[in-house]
């Protein structure tokens, strides 16, 4: 009961069933993070994380990630000649059928039928496969830094690290984000999808906005819309009113925070396609901002677009962040925006929302194929937050593609004035 139950191997079950993407984009992941081992001394990796389990594996496409009760594996051995292998509770065999893995694994309740305790089943079917694929005395990589997290609470990865005492675990990280640090054309159309109906649906929202409306009466508006013009997830999404939350940035919209005259609405977020996220920020205001918040935003606009010229393939990402700042310190800001400013560029994006390139102002790393990223100078009217009243930002989403910069959120980024 408590071992791996043997896979299911019939031509059903070995043909990924409405895949996300061709097998062949699969395989070119997977034949890409074998190199990445080989190159640092890794035998297998571990993942156990929704995101990187739905981009090499391409599934079990579900929800159910959210329960941790519910675990999920996939191993991926550097060897050519051994499969990979992906691995669920054995009554998500249905789920599973969304992965391209021929190797499919799938373990029971223990004798009880404990939803609550699967765990020690799960690292017993894990400690199985690991010691069939002779991978009991390997260098396994695991998601345990640069902002990977394993699917694990830390008791199930001290029992799984318990589990195969003859293995040596390191982190994936190098492995897993140069990957996914750099998409595809078809990764980069699911993010234009999602940005161009974020785009569209915030426009739309945004322009029925009334005195009296509340944050979440605006927040619903923009999911129906998203969903409405086909998204295919809720991603993320920020709706705050200032004042008295224009300072508010990330907050979940609240039913008791209503638009006035005067109000300043800022958006930020988006939707998902198959995963893949948009995250831009788009503004409105009831009536004009007074002039000093407008002065700031119009500051904030020409840092947007000072970045967006600087852009390129092959450049600095340093650079770009040094272009953005500069309007910042014509206006008296200081290189460290220490006055109010952040002194942010941006992140890159993917089934994250925020991942690699890292948008360092210290970087020298270049822009290079396949990247996708966000860019989102910021201010504020005051030097401290607690006393801040207004975050003046705007945000944008990017591309890196064979015919250049390609900027994928479409509508404007100016304040919108109702």
């Amino acid at each position: 009961m408590g071992g791996a139950r043997p896979d299911f191997r019939n031509a059903a079950m070995s043909v990924a069933q409405f895949p996300e993407f061709p097998d062949s984009e699969y395989e070119q992941r997977v034949s890409r993070a074998r190199r990445l081992m080989d190159e640092h001394g890794l035998d297998a990796i571990l993942l156990t994380q929704k995101d990187n389990i739905r981009y090499f594996a391409g599934g079990p496409l579900t929800d159910i990630f959210k329960d941790p009760c519910n675990l999920f594996f996939v191993i991926v051995p550097a060897a050519r000649e051994q499969e990979p292998v992906v691995m669920c509770q054995y009554s998500l065999q249905g789920i599973a059928r969304s992965t391209w893995f021929a190797d499919r694994r799938f373990w029971n309740l223990k004798p009880g039928g404990s939803i609550i305790d699967l765990s020690s089943a799960a690292i017993e079917a894990a400690r199985d496969v690991l010691t069939e694929k002779r991978l009991d005395g390997a260098t396994i990589g695991i998601e345990s830094d640069e902002s990977l997290r394993p699917g694990l609470t830390p008791k199930q990865l001290e029992d799984l690290m318990n589990a195969m005492p003859g293995v040596t675990w390191r982190s994936c990280a190098p492995v897993v984000w140069q990957c996914r640090k750099h998409k595809s054309p078809r990764e980069i159309e699911k993010h234009r999808e999602a940005c161009a109906i974020t785009c569209d649906a915030i426009e739309h929202a945004l322009k029925r906005v009334r005195p009296g409306v509340s944050e979440r009466d605006i927040a619903r508006d923009i999911y129906v819309e998203m969903f409405r013009r086909g998204a295919t997830g809720r991603g993320f999404l920020s709706v705050t009113v200032g004042p008295p939350r224009g300072i508010w940035c990330d907050a979940t919209a609240s039913p008791a925070v209503t638009v006035e005259k005067g109000s300043i609405i800022l958006v930020d977020g988006g939707c998902t396609v198959d995963g893949y996220y948009a995250d831009l920020i788009r503004v409105a205001a009831v009536g004009k901002p007074p002039p000093p918040i407008a002065e700031l935003f119009d500051l904030a606009y020409r840092a947007q677009k000072d970045a967006e010229a600087a852009l390129g393939e092959g450049v600095r990402i340093g650079d770009v962040h040094d272009a953005s700042r500069r309007p910042f310190e014509k206006a008296g800001f200081g290189p460290n925006m220490s006055a109010g400013g952040f002194g942010q560029l941006g992140h890159g994006i993917g089934l994250s929302l925020h991942e690699l390139p890292d948008l360092r102002r210290d970087s020298d790393e270049t822009f290079s194929k396949g990247m996708v990223f966000a860019i989102e100078p910021a201010v504020s009217d005051h030097p401290d937050r607690g006393q801040a009243t207004q975050l003046c930002i705007f945000e944008n989403n990017f591309a890196i593609t064979e015919k250049g910069v390609e900027r994928l959120t479409r509508t404007d980024d100016e304040v919108l004035v109702l």
